[in-house]
């Protein structure tokens, strides 16, 4: 009985993780939208090889976005700026951070079937498909990396 509430557990905490992939997957799209054409002259510098410090430190709707510029920039040479390549990198950076959270909830709390239970709604929480619009648009790879590093 144990085993059958732990696979039980196991699959509702995995849900909403599969179900956001499935609508990245499903509804990503190579466009350039919104802040992401604010990128595009940084593209342009790094493609002539003239990317300065300053362009990277450059703020961003009073942001300085250092660590997505250049992950940013990473992602555009190794796909040619193939935007869906982003959303599925806030998918595994938003993954990365619920397992993060989800080690530090079983260090303090345990790995009992109750308290596991407990985390289910953290999971639906954080990959909730109210959030379709922050999973879809590569640029906010700035707050996916900014939540994984508050966590750490």
């Amino acid at each position: 009985m144990e085993r059958r509430l732990d696979v039980i557990i196991l699959l509702l905490t995995i849900a909403p993780i599969l179900l956001q992939l499935a609508v990245v997957h499903a509804l990503s799209v190579n466009v350039v939208y919104q802040d992401q054409w604010r990128f595009v002259p940084l593209l342009e510098k790094a493609e002539s090889s003239s990317v300065t410090i300053g362009d990277l430190l450059a703020p961003h709707n009073e942001h300085r976005i250092v660590f997505p510029r250049l992950l940013m920039l990473l992602l555009a040479r190794a796909t040619r700026y193939d935007t869906t390549a982003e959303t599925f990198v806030v998918w595994v950076l938003m993954l990365l951070t619920l397992l993060l959270v989800r080690d530090m909830y079983i260090r303090d709390l345990g790995r009992s079937p109750r308290a596991l239970m407990r985390f289910v709604p953290v999971a639906w929480l954080m990959f909730s498909l109210r959030a379709w619009e922050h999973f879809l648009m590569g640029f906010q790879i700035a707050y996916a990396l900014y939540l994984l590093g508050s966590v750490l």
